[in-house]
């Protein structure tokens, strides 16, 4: 009975660790397979150069630009599209290297800015900041992918 119960233990033991996912090589990694998806801003924050101290600055957005659904594809190309009242769909390009995260929409202005640097990626919360869009702060953008 023990070594039936032992060996029950062990099987279970073996197929409930075979079946984690490896999120070591997987979707959160902080490369441009890893990033694709949907998303949408969730926060925008200025943030002083002198003492680091974030201002919440999401409220500058217009309705459009805080509704609306950014996409970010494998093959680079990116697409902003409104929802609600603020139809349409504007195009562009994206990349990462070396975590520098750029994105070139055609036309428009979709409330994101072309250079920022990658500061954070957890699967979820795509956090980019930009590099010196004023004398005083950088812009923070959270982006939460859905």
């Amino acid at each position: 009975m023990i070594i039936k119960t032992l060996a029950a233990v062990i099987l279970l033991t073996c197929f409930v660790t075979g079946c984690k996912k490896d999120r070591s090589a997987g979707p959160c990694d902080q490369t441009m397979a890893g990033m694709t998806g949907r998303y949408k801003i969730e926060k925008v924050e200025s943030v002083s150069y002198n003492t680091g101290a974030a201002q919440d600055r999401t409220a500058v957005l217009t309705t459009c630009q805080r509704l609306g659904i950014y996409v970010f594809r494998a093959d680079s190309t990116a697409s902003y599209t409104g929802t609600g009242n603020c139809n349409g769909t504007i195009n562009g390009r994206w990349y990462l290297t070396n975590s520098t995260f750029y994105i070139d929409f055609n036309s428009g202005n979709p409330g994101l800015h072309n250079l920022t640097a990658l500061v954070s990626w957890d699967c979820t919360d795509l956090v980019l900041i930009t590099r010196f869009p004023t004398v005083d702060s950088n812009y923070r953008y959270t982006l939460r992918r859905f």
